[in-house]
């Protein structure tokens, strides 16, 4: 398949409103991490930032965040959604911010061959962003990666020591079948070490058919890192927009996805997704709910499409931005990198 484009679009979407403690700081560490790794390997790509309902009383990103000096021409672009759109949409009244109809602008308007959703709080291993920069992604996949939680403020430094800080602050890790908790390891194992062997496990044994839905299906922290050819994103219509809570909405993407007869991939534990915590509010959609109309799909191989044809708000146009790299003293360090 001929594709002009990049070959990888990452998404991700918010506003300048404080959310989770310090948001504005996550998502610097996550513009300057990613776009470190994406210049140092080359990979062919584009950030597309989503920024919905600004607050009238803060500045907007494009002006908040600092831009890293290594920016490409067009590597960031920035979607705003005015206040008042915002306010005409299905559960606008529940909150500010409506986090998978933003991210569907993204998904709408990316222009790369494979699409990534992901979130501000995260920072992707350099493993991770080799492996894409490989160009070995297959059109009939949808990827999944681990999620490492990091219980500390990650620095503005250089990309490598931001890499290595997580390293040092995981606490547990988001995988197969459920977290695994490392604060008090095994006597004789290192927190990585054990997090290795039990995802590597539990990796070789999700194809059992007793297996829980759950036990099958990465579903767990799967907002952070779900990769897929962009027709498939839109023959699915982006994520659920409608549903009445945020909760378990990308993994219902993953079952849509798969009962489309796309094939799981779970990357191996070194290609992982670093999550920088925070405080965050508590689902409301049930867990029985989502298993049984995941079930109901995944029997009958058919995804249920829940979005019309302007999903995405596919049916108006917004403003779009191109920040361009800031002059001033940076502290990361980028390197051309040698294979």
């Amino acid at each position: 398949m001929h594709y002009i484009g990049p070959y990888v679009s990452f998404i991700v979407a918010g506003r300048n409103d404080a959310y989770g403690g310090d948001f504005l700081h996550r998502l610097q560490v996550f513009v300057n991490s990613l776009t470190a790794l994406l210049v140092r390997h080359d990979l062919s790509s584009e950030l597309l930032m989503v920024e919905w309902n600004p607050p009238n009383d803060r500045p907007q990103l494009k002006d908040a965040l600092t831009w890293p000096r290594w920016l490409r021409p067009g590597m960031i672009r920035i979607i705003e959604v005015p206040s008042e759109r915002h306010e005409q949409l299905f559960g606008s009244r529940r909150g500010p911010y409506l986090e998978f109809v933003a991210k569907n602008v993204g998904i709408r308007r990316a222009r790369g061959e494979y699409l990534v959703p992901t979130n501000a709080d995260c920072l992707y291993s350099e493993e991770l962003i080799e492996f894409l920069a490989s160009h070995k992604l297959s059109p009939d996949c949808f990827y999944r990666a681990d999620r490492y939680d990091v219980d500390a403020i990650v620095p503005i430094r250089e990309v490598d020591e931001q890499l290595e800080f997580c390293l040092r602050h995981v606490s547990r890790v988001n995988a197969l079948g459920g977290n695994i908790d490392l604060a008090r390891p095994p006597v004789g194992f290192g927190k990585l070490e054990l997090a290795t062997k039990l995802c590597n496990h539990r990796i070789h044994s999700y194809r059992r058919r007793n297996a829980r839905l759950e036990d099958r299906l990465h579903t767990n922290a799967c907002g952070d890192f779900l990769l897929m050819l962009h027709d498939n994103w839109h023959a699915l219509h982006g994520y659920p927009e409608e549903l009445p809570s945020n909760a378990h909405i990308d993994s219902y993407l993953l079952v849509m996805a798969m009962s489309a007869g796309s094939r799981q991939v779970i990357l191996p534990s070194r290609m992982r997704v670093y999550h920088q915590e925070h405080e965050r509010p508590i689902p409301r959609i049930g867990h029985e709910q989502w298993v049984r109309e995941a079930s109901e799909m995944l029997g009958r191989r058919k995804p249920r499409i829940f979005n019309d044809e302007n999903w995405g708000l596919g049916d108006i146009a917004l403003n779009e931005y191109l920040p361009e790299p800031d002059r001033g003293t940076q502290v990361e360090r980028v390197e051309a990198h040698s294979s």
